[in-house]
Parts: C-alpha cells; sequence; structure tokens
C-alpha cells in the first residue's frame, strides 16, 4: 500500500508543535487509516502476559528510553511501541503511556525517510485510539537529539499531553554530555506533562547504565531465535521490574510475522533466547521427565535441569502438536524412538 503524504497545517492537530524557527520546515505526515485484520496468535501457547498489571502504573511523564543492542531492530520496535501506545493495548510488563496525541519525528534523508514511515505503517495492532502524527525533520542523515541543537529542537516540540517519539544512534561511547543533555530532556517533559521516547542502538559491549539512570523507565531490546514461521523475534525487558521475583522477569517476547503486507506481532512472556530451551521448557510443563528430554536432544538429564534450572517455573501450556513437531524438524531431533512419558521426578 503506497503512504500518501500531504502536508497539514500545525492549526490542524489542535496543537502548536513548532516554536522556534527551524533551517528546514517540518512535514507533517498523516498515518493512513488500515482495515483491522485479525491478530495472528502463536501457535505454541495461550499464556496471561501479565496477570498483576492492574497493579502497576502506565509510565509518567518524563524520558523513557528503549535501547536496542542490533541497529536492525531499531524501525520494528519503534513501530511495535508506537502500535501499543496509539492502540492502548498493554502487552509489555507495564502498561504504555496515556497521552492525548503522539507525534513520530523522522529525520533523515527524503528516501531514509520514506523508507522509514514505510516500516512504521506496516505494523498492524488494531484499532487506533488516538491520533498518530508522523513528522519529516529532513536534512539530516543522523541528527543528534541528545545535542545542544538536538534538545533545543526537541523541548519546542513537548507540549502537555503529547508524546513525542524519536530515534537516537549512539555513536562510539556514551559521553557525560549526552547524559546532561538526556537528562535535560527528562526534565523538560515531566515539567510540561508530556513523554518523549527515543529509540535508541547502543552496543552491547557498552555500559548503559548511564542511560538506564537518567529516565524512569528504560527498556532493553535483544533478539532471540523465532519459533517456526516467524520472521523474527525479540524480547522486551523492563529493567524497572526486574526484581518482581516469582511475579514477573519484566521481560516479554516478541514475535513478528509478515501476512499479506503487513508485520502480524505476538507477544508472550519470555522464556529463553534460545529455541531448543524453550522447547525444552514447555515439554517439562507436559511433565516430561528430565531423562525423557535429555533423550529427546541427547543430551544428559542433568543438562536438561541446569538449562532450566534459572528459567521460570514450566508449567503446560497445551502447545498444537503440529507447531511441536515443526519445532523438533527444525531442530533436526528425532522422537519415533522416545514416547511422551509424563514425569516421575520433581
Amino acid at each position: 500500500m503506497k503512504t500518501e503524504i500531504s502536508t497539514t497545517s500545525k492549526k490542524s492537530s489542535g496543537l502548536d508543535y513548532g516554536k522556534a524557527k527551524k533551517p528546514v520546515g517540518p512535514t507533517k505526515v498523516k498515518k493512513p487509516e488500515k482495515q483491522v485484520k485479525p491478530a495472528v496468535t502463536s501457535k505454541s501457547q495461550n499464556i496471561d502476559v501479565s496477570s498483576f498489571l492492574a497493579d502497576m502504573s502506565a509510565a509518567e511523564p518524563g524520558l523513557i528510553i528503549v535501547n536496542a543492542n542490533n541497529s536492525s531492530l531499531l524501525m520494528v520496535v519503534r513501530a511495535v511501541f508506537e502500535g501499543l501506545i496509539t492502540t492502548q493495548e498493554d502487552k509489555l510488563c507495564l502498561p504504555v503511556p496515556r497521552p492525548l496525541d503522539v507525534l513520530s519525528i523522522v529525520s533523515g534523508k527524503p528516501r531514509q525517510i520514506e523508507q522509514t514511515i514505510a516500516w512504521l505503517n506496516t505494523v498492524n495492532l488494531g484499532n487506533s485510539k488516538m491520533p498518530l502524527e508522523y513528522m519529516e525533520f529532513p536534512g539530516f542523515v543522523s541528527f543528534n537529539w541528545f545535542s545542544g541543537e538536538g534538545h533545543l529542537h526537541l523541548t519546542n516540540y513537548i507540549e502537555p499531553g503529547l508524546l513525542i517519539t524519536v530515534e537516537q544512534k549512539i555513536g562510539s561511547s556514551i559521553t557525560p554530555a549526552t547524559l546532561h543533555f538526556i537528562n535535560r530532556i527528562n526534565n523538560e517533559a515531566k515539567q510540561k506533562d508530556a513523554w518523549v521516547i527515543a529509540f535508541t542502538n547502543c552496543p552491547s559491549t557498552y555500559d548503559v547504565s548511564g542511560l538506564h539512570n537518567m529516565c524512569d523507565d528504560y527498556f532493553e531490546v535483544t533478539t532471540c531465535e523465532p519459533d517456526p514461521d516467524v520472521d523474527m523475534a525479540f524480547c522486551i525487558d523492563c529493567a524497572g521490574i526486574s526484581e518482581m521475583g516469582i511475579l514477573s522477569n519484566g521481560k516479554t517476547m516478541c514475535s513478528v510475522t509478515k501476512v499479506e503486507g503487513e508485520l502480524k506481532v505476538d507477544f508472550q512472556p519470555f522464556i529463553s533466547r534460545s529455541l531448543k530451551t524453550r522447547v525444552m521448557w514447555i515439554l517439562r510443563g507436559q511433565k516430561m521427565s528430565f531423562a525423557n528430554i535429555g533423550k529427546k536432544f541427547k543430551v544428559n538429564a542433568s543438562t536438561v535441569l541446569r538449562q532450566l534450572d534459572d528459567l521460570p517455573k514450566p508449567y503446560n501450556i497445551n502447545p498444537e502438536k503440529a507447531w511441536l513437531e515443526c519445532c523438533y524438524e527444525l531442530l533436526e531431533i528425532e522422537t519415533s524412538d522416545v514416547k511422551d512419558e509424563d514425569d516421575d521426578d520433581e
């Protein structure tokens, strides 16, 4: 579907996004309405994502950082978060913010902006409950929002009730100057009862504690081995609730599948980045013994025990037999000589 781009006046949205003069006037792009199609659910399980969400509050105004250690994840992760916010779907371990409007600022050269908007338009999470507008910020290949100039531009857009999203790639290191402007953006958003979500790409070799300490909510995104027939998967880790113990590990696994030109997203509690380990966990939830799981994977029972030891306690999630067989085939597991016996060991 071709995205129709139209320039709108600032009055059309009821919000005055731009107070300062800018070198190149930004262009707002209305997000086209989509026909809602049934969401694709994982064939592997049907788990309540977060039964304790009712006791957790949505993110307060301020800066939220969503950091991906792989740059290839940035586009789809940003699209997923924007979709969750506009549909007000609480699929992560924390409720999403409740803004009045969402402004997605896209910077770069014209072709880069086109590609970014095309990516963001492919994720369909359902009916939007609030407006989302794209604002083009052309002329900058990789604009630094965490700089003096970036802070000046960004704070001029911040208005009460508005949620702004931007993308920021962090270069060679996280400098004190970077942390300084992150803190200033966070304080500005809090003072105006607004939100800023910065989708950052910071290599896994960096110490990201500075990023985490400068904002109230920090999410770390890492790649996962996808299930069969899934195109990509990643884990969203909410660092702020990582110590909830048996209630939640603060992590959600997102599986992304391309269906008829759109990206369908399935959310499930995170078990492991490894498909092999997830299958072991599922079999153990079906009361299969450690010994029989080991026979399937040609490892010792003690190896299975060690792999599952630090994971949430397994329980039966009734996976479809066809899905399990696809996993066996993908993992090259011979199952003909091993029966799925009930477990007697605890």
